[in-house]
């Protein structure tokens, strides 16, 4: 996977283990910033940006656990790997429960630390790809006409071209030429991902609300 738009930002007051962990990051080529505390980290962080945060759990202003709660409102998804010098399994469970993505016990390896850095990175990249292929559909969802809207609404509450022709005052020639135009607008490869798209949205009427808006004959 391509790292280059990631970046991984490491937390840690200790200056010798600060600047082994960049050291590593470096050698393995992963995009990487440095800060020795959690406001640091905070005024010059990026929600919209993918990558994952490297965080001792105990900090001279937050805790690790505080920094991560204080970074998920801006953004939820961002991947913390904690780690400290003073592990236990209470400490552990905590930090899992608080969603923490790994925890790891200092002294770490440069192996393991690049292994739980990169599945972290690889969840956060998935998911802003996620991220940024939804937000371009619902863009492209709002440029619908207001047929092809109509049709899509009876198409997510499972209702046959037939059907959607009958309730339209249309022909199934007609609704099927509305199809494809749908799927065309909203770049999508078949129907029925364009249905499990428009129903995972939210935007999608419900069946019995569709087919009150669009009553058969009317």
């Amino acid at each position: 996977m391509n790292y280059s738009e990631a970046r991984v930002h490491v937390v840690d007051g200790d200056c010798e283990t600060n600047y082994e962990f960049c050291g590593w990051l470096e050698s393995a080529g992963l995009p990487f910033t440095s800060h020795r505390c959690g406001e640091s980290f905070l005024r010059e962080f990026q929600p919209d940006t993918p990558g994952c945060v490297v965080s001792e759990l105990h900090l001279s202003d937050l805790s690790g656990l505080e920094l991560m709660r204080t970074t998920a409102l801006d953004a939820p998804d961002l991947p913390f790997v904690i780690v400290t010098a003073y592990a236990s399994v209470s400490l552990a469970v905590q930090a899992m429960k608080a969603g923490a993505f790994s925890f790891d016990e200092k002294p770490l390896s440069e192996h393991r630390l690049l292994q739980s850095v990169r599945a972290a990175l690889d969840a956060s990249l998935s998911q802003h790809q996620e991220r940024t292929t939804r937000e371009a559909a619902l863009k492209r969802l709002d440029k619908l006409s207001r047929r092809e809207r109509q049709v899509l609404d009876l198409l997510a509450a499972f209702q046959p071209p037939k059907q959607i022709a009958k309730r339209l005052q249309l022909s199934v020639r007609t609704i099927d030429y509305h199809r494809a135009n749908l799927l065309e607008k909203m770049e999508m490869d078949s129907v029925s991902e364009l249905i499990y798209f428009y129903l995972s949205s939210g935007l999608a009427q419900q069946q019995s609300q569709a087919e009150a808006m669009y009553p058969v004959g009317v």
